[in-house]
């Protein structure tokens, strides 16, 4: 009995032994590993959770890879958006093994360490001709929350820092600064094949106050802070306008 206790023991720790051998090698893929151009069939089913998307936001409609993207509605421009999460298998395994550098590594979907919703589009016969990074929100702590604009500093400087051309938007009713400090602006460039828009906001919206009036709760998550990015092929036709009813 001894004897096969010794030898399950010398098994696990040679289990453990060579996964983390496998865990250091491993990559798992990302956003940057897909490029416009790609056909949807061609790319490696390395990434969960498949769905279609909702403009940068949560999943909808599972799917089972990017090849079915065809059963998601396209938009205004004919493209189909497709949800997609890192694998974060890795993550479980270097917790096992308490490897904390890999964990930070696999932890989630991530751009820049900022936990992210991403998105591809395809037209109609499967070719990528977008991408989408929105910061996600879903279960962030407020303090972790409170620099998600700056992603889209971080993604400006990714593409290049010069030749942005960037303008302030207008507050929309209720919109105001954060006690003094105010982000919402939107910059775009055109790069080889291209074109970039990068969207910034931090404020707070209508109805949104750090002390609720009713009950003198401290609200600590009421206000905005957000970055969306987008990549379309060039060449792709912009959405059409939709008029309003006479």
């Amino acid at each position: 009995m001894r004897r096969l206790s010794v030898c399950l023991a010398a098994s696990v720790l040679a289990l453990v032994s060579t996964s983390g051998t496998a865990l250091a090698q491993a990559e798992r893929l990302e956003i940057w590993d897909l490029a416009l151009g790609m056909n949807a069939a061609e790319i490696p089913n390395r990434f969960v959770d498949y769905a279609c998307g909702t403009n940068g936001g949560p999943p909808s409609r599972p799917l089972r890879h990017f090849s079915d993207f065809a059963m998601c509605r396209p938009d205004a421009r004919g493209l189909y958006e497709v949800y997609f999460r890192y694998d974060d298998e890795q993550e479980y395994v270097a917790r096992a093994l308490e490897q904390a550098a890999l964990i930070q590594a696999s932890a989630g979907t991530r751009v820049y360490g900022f936990p992210a919703i991403v998105t591809v589009l395809f037209d109609a016969g499967g070719v990528l001709q977008g991408m989408r990074i929105v910061t996600d929100p879903r279960g962030v702590r407020p303090e972790i929350r409170d620099d998600f604009w700056a992603l889209g500093t971080v993604l400006r400087h990714h593409y290049g820092a010069d030749g942005w051309a960037c303008a302030g938007l207008p507050l929309a009713e209720g919109e105001r600064p954060v006690s003094t400090f105010l982000v919402k602006d939107r910059c775009t460039k055109s790069i080889d094949g291209a074109e970039l828009s990068v969207e910034r906001r931090y404020l707070q919206r209508r109805g949104q106050e750090f002390i609720d009036e009713r009950t003198e709760a401290v609200v600590p998550e009421a206000f905005e802070s957000l970055t969306s990015f987008e990549m379309i092929a060039s060449g792709v036709a912009a959405p059409v306008p939709v008029a309003p009813p006479p």
